[in-house]
């Protein structure tokens, strides 16, 4: 069977009310399948409403959902996934860095993000991928450590956007990570801890 079309589909507001744009596969009497344009309603853009940021992600949302459903993945340019990305920064960024921060960032590389990110296309780590990231890592992992995870992929993403690959811009402001102070933060400290035995 072959492979269904990635669809970015189409954002628009109409008399101050939002939709997205996309084709889904409906099928015939034959058995054919055929593409029809669906125009799915978002929500009314305005004080009272949301912002047209909130709309624009909750099409982004909308549009991962519907090619997922596809079984359509982000195209990958031949060479340019998130690890090529990974190893033009550790080739060109990481001997200017610290070593402990490199070390602290091979260790996110190796234990969370390249296992994830691996083989998708840069641009496709875009904000609803990277928050649903972030708030899997959030089950385990402490808000400050989540915090530096996901600036080690704006650092690798940052530095391929210079070398020319395509990717989405995000930033910490796009994401929710929770609040600082969790019920996982410990109270007290151990005496290892404190460094008194």
């Amino acid at each position: 069977m072959a492979r269904r079309r990635y669809q970015k589909g189409k954002f628009e507001i109409v008399n101050g009310r939002a939709y997205t744009l996309f084709y889904e596969d409906v099928q015939q009497p034959d058995g054919l399948l055929a593409s029809r344009r669906v125009r799915q309603f978002i929500g009314t853009i305005g004080p009272d409403g949301m912002s047209e940021r909130s709309a624009r992600r909750e099409h982004d949302l909308f549009m991962q959902g519907i090619n997922i459903k596809r079984g359509s993945v982000a195209p990958t340019t031949r060479g340019q996934t998130f690890k090529d990305a990974v190893t033009a920064w550790r080739n060109a960024v990481a001997p200017h860095l610290s070593p402990s921060t490199v070390r602290q960032r091979e260790s996110y590389l190796r234990t969370h993000i390249i296992p994830r990110f691996r083989d998708s296309a840069p641009h496709s780590l875009n904000t609803p991928t990277l928050q649903q990231f972030a708030t899997d890592l959030r089950k385990t992992l402490s808000r400050k450590t989540v915090v530096n995870v996901i600036s080690a992929i704006f650092a690798i993403l940052d530095y391929a956007s210079k070398c020319g690959m395509r990717v989405t811009k995000v930033s910490f402001e796009d994401l929710q990570l929770g609040e600082a102070a969790t019920q996982m933060e410990r109270p007290f400290f151990t005496l290892e801890q404190t460094g008194h035995h």
